[in-house]
């Protein structure tokens, strides 16, 4: 039970005493109050509890910047550690193993970037990052997902295939008619 439970059912009980209102007046000024401006270890760790109460998880360290936690001097002051430490010595919060889920949407990431590659059927890098659809990933990110240092090597570990560049240049055809009865003498213009 922490201070502020304790206080809150002394409330309930006195408050059942018509005698006992002006007590009961002082013990919700109290509550109001918490935490008390006097850190002891008792107190750091009762705000601590009464944290994960009202908000259904461990504070991190940027917590304690809030009124219901101790402030970071006082950590300091008496445990002569940061308030991270603190917490890393004192509470066991739980490493997530996300590996795996990680391993997943690399997975992902690479099949799309495959089904993108013969659709756009690139013949380098840029030509891809240039054509991709939005949202996907860029080949450089494909490419570190892959440990591939290089275009060639990423395209090989995934076994796709190299297109040759399409020339966009389109032939111009072009006619010169010359005149020859035209000359420079002349004037365009009168």
């Amino acid at each position: 039970m922490t201070r502020k439970q304790a206080l809150l059912r002394a409330i309930d009980v006195l408050s059942s005493s018509s005698a006992d209102q002006e007590a009961v007046q002082k013990l919700k000024e109290m509550v109001i109050e918490l935490p008390l401006t006097h850190w002891t270890d008792m107190a750091v760790r009762d705000a601590v509890a009464q944290y994960v109460e009202d908000h259904g998880q461990m504070p991190r360290p940027d917590d304690f910047r809030t009124r219901s936690l101790p402030p970071i001097t006082a950590i300091h002051r008496l445990y002569s550690l940061t308030v991270g430490e603190w917490l890393e010595k004192n509470y066991t919060i739980p490493k997530v193993d996300r590996s795996e889920e990680i391993a997943k949407q690399h997975k992902q990431q690479t099949e799309l970037f495959i089904r993108e590659y013969h659709r756009i059927k690139p013949h380098s890098r840029e030509d891809y990052d240039r054509k991709r659809s939005s949202g996907l990933m860029s080949s450089q990110t494909i490419m570190i997902y892959n440990n591939a240092p290089t275009w060639t090597q990423l395209r090989l570990h995934l076994g796709l295939p190299k297109y040759p560049a399409t020339s966009d240049i389109k032939k111009l055809h072009l006619c010169v008619d010359i005149h020859h009865d035209f000359s420079p003498e002349d004037e365009l213009f009168d």
